[in-house]
C-alpha cells in the first residue's frame, strides 16, 4: 500500500495555471465543412422514386467510405414534390471526404447521369459569402 498516493501528496504535483485556461479559449477552431461532399447530376425524382435513389446514392457512397448518421441530404422542391438533383454527404474527416470526391466526380450512373463532385467548402471560397 506504499505506493498508492494521500490526497495531499496528489495536489502537490496537480499544477493549476490560469494562461492555459485563456488560451484554450482564444484558439482557433476548424469551423470549416471539409468533410461534406456535394454531388450533382442526379436524377430529379418524385417523392414515390425519392427513397429507391437514396439506396442506390448510399451503395455508392458506402462502398469508399462510411457516411456519418443522418449525413445523407437530398433536398425536395416543395412546389414540385421532386428532387432537385444533388444531394450532400457528411464523411467523418475531410481526408474521407477527399478520397470519396477524388474516385466519384465523373462517375456514370447511366447515360444521362454523370456524377459532378465537389468539396462543400468549394463553393464557399467561390463565393466568398456562402453558395
Amino acid at each position: 500500500m506504499e505506493d498508492v498516493m494521500i490526497m495531499n501528496e496528489i495536489e502537490a504535483t496537480v499544477s493549476i495555471d490560469d494562461e492555459d485556461v485563456h488560451q484554450e479559449d482564444s484558439m482557433d477552431f476548424d469551423t470549416g465543412f471539409g468533410n461534406i461532399i456535394v454531388v450533382d447530376n442526379l436524377a430529379v425524382v418524385p417523392l414515390e422514386n425519392f427513397r429507391k435513389l437514396e439506396v442506390v446514392i448510399r451503395k455508392i457512397y458506402y462502398q469508399i467510405g462510411v457516411i456519418k448518421d443522418d449525413g445523407l441530404w437530398m433536398p425536395i422542391d416543395p412546389k414540385t414534390q421532386k428532387t432537385l438533383g444533388y444531394c450532400l454527404i457528411e464523411y467523418n474527416t475531410p481526408q474521407e471526404a477527399e478520397l470519396v470526391r477524388g474516385k466519384t466526380h465523373g462517375y456514370r450512373l447511366d447515360k444521362y447521369h454523370i456524377f459532378a463532385v465537389n468539396m462543400f467548402d468549394d463553393f464557399v471560397i467561390v463565393n466568398g459569402n456562402g453558395v
